[in-house]
This record gives C-alpha cells, structure tokens and sequence, in this order.
C-alpha cells in the first residue's frame, strides 16, 4: 500500500487505480470498496492545486484508515484537513480558497456515482434580507526596526521552531517519471534537490519551509542553500554582531558542508531582513 501512495505522490505519473497498479508493477495489493473512488479524488485535487511538476503533500489514507473512518465520515474530515493545511501555506493560496468547495463538491461528485445517498432536504426558510456589505479594514502597518542592535538583542527575531535533523541520504528508491520537456526553473531545481534527500513528503515539506538560499553569482546551486534551524540563525546574528568566524551548515554542498559567513559575504540589509523574517518559503539573502 505504500508503493502505491509514493507512487502517486511523484510528479508527472498518471493516476492508476489499484488494479491497474498491480498490473503494470506486478504487486498483488488487494482491492478495498471505494477505495479507488476515494483515491482518484483525492489524487485529482491535489493535482489540480499544486499542478504536475510537484510532489503531493496530501496525506492519503491507506486500506485500514480508509475502513476505518468510512466514504461519509472522510468526506467531512479530509475536506476540513485540507483546507486546514492549505490556507496558510503561500504556495497554495489558489487552494486554499478553492478548499472552501471541496466538502460540497466532493458529495456531490460521489452522490453522481452513487456512493452516497442523498440526505433529507432542509426545510423552507425564508430568504434573510441582504445586508450591506462591510467594508474591509486596512491591515496594520507593520513598522520598521531600524537600530541593529534593537534587531538582534531579541532573540524572538530569530528564534523558529525546532525541528529533527534527519541524516541525509545517499540514495532514495524513485519511482519512473516520463521525460517531460520544459524549462527548469531556479525553484524547480532547489526543490528537486530537497526532494531527492527527503525520505518523505512530511521532511520534504518541514525543509522546504525553512528552507534558506544565499544567493550569489560566484556559487553553484547546491553551495547556496541552507536549512534554517535556529542554530544557524543564532550564528547569522553573531556574524552581524561582528563575529566573522561563525559557521552554518550547506546542507546540498558535495564536500565540506561548514562554511564561514564572512566567506558568503551577505549583504548586511538583506540578512537583517532575514533575521526579522518568518519561515513558510524560500527565504533569499543576497550576497555580493
């Protein structure tokens, strides 16, 4: 049942449902009632929010969690899961509101293929007058820390939370992905270097998220990207304190993966702009 899931989760494959599967690999998983109609929904959505050339961070229910929780019962809780998911990454701010039509469009979809039955009409109520609309208040303006020693004397600036250092690996089993002529983009590149270490869509994801890139025209790729943990944040600011013999961790460097700041040389605005930052997405320092 895992082949399967990884199967699906990487980018480019077509979707195959469990018998198809078992055919052109030579598996023998067992097939499930509605599974498949579960599955294909499930893989068609995430398709549909993160495009082809991603791997799915949906979380899919195997065999047991399936018969466990039920077509009906899934229907309400993976839609709010999604939704929960979603809306406050920035790579799918496209799904997070098309999430809010999942749980109906979802019933929908099954009541058409018969796996649900139709739930006893409400009862007339009278239409509610239309309210005007309110209009939006202005976000607040977030002000500008100026003073550097103001910036770095909180450790709440760099501070994140903590997450598990997983050994990087030297190879991961990849499923046949289809030659697919395109442009490959920078962030096509770095996230396909995140995903070939990562041992599953959750690690991928946690990296990605912290995910930090000094960029420099003096450097390869895999010499420029770094993993935020707040170690390395802490040594970023003792460099702007003037500490220049500090090292960080290039996590995709082929060799020597500890390298000094000062031999970086990031430009002090862009790192302080850093050090104010959030994780959720890649993070630039411009370098010179």
């Amino acid at each position: 049942m895992d082949q399967y899931i990884r199967y699906h989760k990487q980018p480019y494959v077509k979707y195959l449902d469990v018998k198809a599967f078992n055919e052109k690999f030579g598996t023998s998983i067992p097939d499930v009632e509605d599974y498949d109609a579960y599955f294909h929904f499930v893989f068609t959505n995430a398709r549909k929010m993160q495009g082809p050339s991603e791997f799915l961070l949906v979380k899919f229910a195997n065999h047991e969690e399936f018969e466990e929780m039920g077509l009906g019962d899934w229907l309400s809780k993976k839609a709010k899961a999604a939704k929960d998911a979603i809306a406050g990454n920035k790579l799918f701010k496209k799904a997070a509101a098309a999430a809010k039509k999942a749980k109906e469009a979802a019933k929908k979809k099954l009541k058409e293929k018969g796996y649900l039955k139709e739930k006893e009409k409400s009862k007339d109520k009278p239409a509610a007058p239309d309210k005007p609309k309110k209009a939006k208040s202005a976000p607040p303006v977030q002000t500008e820390v100026n003073d550097l020693d103001e910036l770095l004397s909180e450790e709440d600036n760099i501070v994140e939370e903590e997450y598990d250092e997983v050994p990087e690996t030297e190879t991961r089993v990849a499923s046949p992905k289809p030659k697919v002529k395109n442009i490959v983009t920078e962030k096509k590149k770095i996230a396909d270097m995140v995903l070939k270490a990562s041992k599953d869509s959750d690690e991928y994801h946690q990296d990605m998220k912290h995910l930090i890139q000094f960029k420099s025209a003096k450097l390869p790729l895999e010499e420029q990207l770094m993993k935020g943990r707040p170690k390395y944040l802490k040594a970023l600011r003792a460099y702007l304190m003037g500490d220049n013999t500090v090292e960080v961790k290039m996590s995709w460097k082929k060799n020597k993966k500890m390298v000094k700041v000062a031999d970086l040389n990031p430009k002090r605005a862009s790192l302080k702009a850093l050090l104010r930052s959030s994780a959720g997405n890649i993070r630039v320092v411009e370098c010179v």
